[in-house]
């Protein structure tokens, strides 16, 4: 009965909380003009017109099929770099566990990767790569691979070894320690720094395509940015906004199923 009467006033309040913003937009609008602050049913009405078509987009030089296409790029450039520097930051942690060697090998690194800011670094692969394809996702794998792999190895060292010890009692190998026991209890600690990497590499691709990318969302924006498409430039960050949550509720929801094992203890 309890967690039913909190989840409804979440939901009133986050319902408060909307309306709240809604009024707040209205009456920015209404003060500083449509120019400015384009009306929440203008931008409903523009979203819906620029899915597909956009003689605006088109007249930019960023094709005829509307925002469709650049949020084809934009949500592939993310993906691809996110996954992949998951991949690579797991595959790592995995050596570390699997081979004592591995672990001074990588310690160096964890100390540099710890002590500099990933975002500090973005600067040098825009240099090395240009605002390119691989550019752009090249700064997303190393900023997803540097939130993750340093957060997992901080909570390798942590790790209590009772869990390996019994496993190896049972007569499990090295392999099969690192893989079942070792990977999975790190998954708790990682949950958090795992969300952080995978929200905060939105920006990093937006960035990416503001500074020259041929295509995407923030190709688009700086267009309408250069010659204040107000409206537009909102219907963009839309896009964004909604791209973000949707991704945002599949990496919840996959992380539960993760941690379904230790959901008692969460």
């Amino acid at each position: 009965m309890d967690k039913k009467m909190t989840k409804k006033q979440n939901f009133v309040l986050a319902l408060a909380g909307l309306i709240v913003l809604f009024l707040l937009w209205i009456w920015a609008g209404s003060v500083l003009g449509e120019t400015r602050v384009p009306s929440p049913w203008k931008i409903v009405d523009r979203f819906k017109e620029t899915i597909w078509q956009s003689p605006e987009i088109q007249f930019q030089g960023a094709g005829s099929n509307g925002f469709s296409v650049h949020v084809s790029a934009t949500l592939g450039r993310y993906l691809t770099g996110t996954l992949s520097g998951t991949a690579i930051a797991f595959i790592c942690l995995f050596l570390i566990a699997r081979y004592k060697s591995f672990k001074e090998i990588f310690n160096p690194l964890i100390d540099i990767l710890r002590a500099i800011p990933p975002l500090a670094l973005a600067p040098f692969f825009l240099l090395w790569f240009g605002t390119s394809q691989g550019g752009i996702i090249g700064i997303v794998i190393f900023y997803a691979f540097t939130m993750i792999f340093v957060a997992g190895a901080e909570a390798l060292d942590r790790q209590d070894p009772v869990q390996a010890n019994f496993a190896r009692t049972l007569g499990a190998g090295k392999t099969t320690i690192a893989l079942r026991v070792m990977l999975p209890s790190l998954l708790p600690s990682m949950a958090g720094p795992i969300k952080v990497a995978y929200s905060w590499s939105w920006g990093l691709v937006i960035v990416g395509e503001l500074l020259g990318a041929k295509s995407g969302v923030g190709r688009i924006l700086n267009a309408f940015i250069a010659i204040l498409s107000t409206d537009l430039v909102v219907v963009g960050i839309v896009w964004i906004l909604i791209l973000a949550v949707a991704v945002e509720k599949v990496v919840a929801v996959v992380l539960r199923w993760l941690l379904r094992w230790n959901a008692g203890k969460m």
